[in-house]
């Protein structure tokens, strides 16, 4: 990343061996994260970025409830739960 800011990467889907490849050293990716490592994250992230399509996404509301924003594509339940400009 050209910012050299540090990120944390959650999921094991397909991309996830090519994305590891190309990983600099300021991303970190994991296959997922325990509860307390899901806090910590919650915790310590500015924000989340969701890329999934999902009738009802918890993540991000999850990460809503921590007072982060979330950063999620214009579809599926992220249009219910993600307001433009209020929490995402």
């Amino acid at each position: 990343n050209e910012l050299k800011l540090p990120l944390l990467m959650v999921g094991d889907g397909e991309m996830a061996a090519d994305l590891k490849r190309r990983a600099g050293p300021t991303i970190t990716i994991v296959p997922k994260l325990d509860f307390a490592g899901l806090r910590r994250a919650y915790a310590t992230s500015r924000a989340l970025i969701f890329t999934a399509e999902e009738d009802f996404g918890i993540v991000p509301v999850e990460m809503m409830a921590s007072g982060r924003p979330v950063l999620a594509f214009g579809k599926g339940g992220a249009l219910d739960t993600v307001a433009p400009g209020v929490s995402g």
